[in-house]
């Protein structure tokens, strides 16, 4: 009788113990990035977001360019109107040092989406342990007021990480969750998180190769 209650008891442990550990994992597994497309050496990832609808999405790859002409890329915000998609109107409205940047940007939405706007700050750091320079994005919606006709952007965040290699390339890492606000459905939101990312990589390295971004040096960076 003894030995009957401790087999059951030590089945019923067993099954607790079961679901303690496959729980974790199958949130893991739902959670785990899925390769969606290769293009010129990236790689584009997508994952579900835990208590959204809306996904995010990860942009990886290796390219020979330099660390300090990329950086500049981002830090010309007048010129976002020229690598950015669908980026009508970009503007600075403050510069830390270097390391801490808030801009302006519009987006003209074809009909019948609404037009977004949103503010942003750019946040640079350098390790240089491991060579890397990291810019973490997020949205600041309540910075200033919203222009009448406009759905202000209120959840963006991100990062970019751009690690220098021995062989003189960069490896370059994006991720970004972004929700679009207004009355856009998430399947049309999700629907961009792959072209959209890898066209802004794919579109930033461009601009690095330009003259205006060559010979650059930043404080950070040492």
């Amino acid at each position: 009788m003894l030995g009957k209650i401790i087999l059951n008891k030590t089945r019923k442990c067993f099954f607790l113990g079961l679901i303690s550990v496959s729980f974790p994992f199958e949130l893991f597994a739902q959670n785990s990035w899925e390769l969606q497309k290769e293009e010129s050496g990236f790689k584009v990832y997508t994952r579900a977001k835990q208590g959204s609808d809306f996904k995010e999405s990860k942009v990886t790859g290796k390219v020979k360019v330099n660390l300090t002409a990329l950086v500049s890329v981002f830090q010309d915000v007048n010129n976002f109107i020229n690598f950015m998609p669908d980026c009508d109107e970009s503007k600075l409205l403050k510069m830390q040092g270097d390391t801490l940047q808030i801009y302006y940007m519009f987006t003209n939405a074809p009909w019948p989406v609404d037009d977004r706007d949103g503010i942003y700050q750019y946040n640079y750091s350098y390790n240089p342990d491991s060579n890397c320079v990291i810019i973490a994005v997020k949205a600041l919606p309540e910075y200033s007021e919203v222009k009448q006709g406009n759905v202000r952007i209120k959840v963006s965040d991100g990062r970019w990480k751009f690690t220098e290699l021995a062989d003189g390339y960069l490896d370059i890492e994006y991720t970004l969750f972004a929700n679009p606000g207004g009355s856009i459905p998430a399947w049309l939101a999700n629907s961009t998180i792959v072209d959209m990312p890898l066209k802004t990589a794919l579109e930033a390295l461009k601009q690095a190769q330009l003259n205006r971004h060559k010979g650059k040096q930043y404080n950070f960076i040492k």
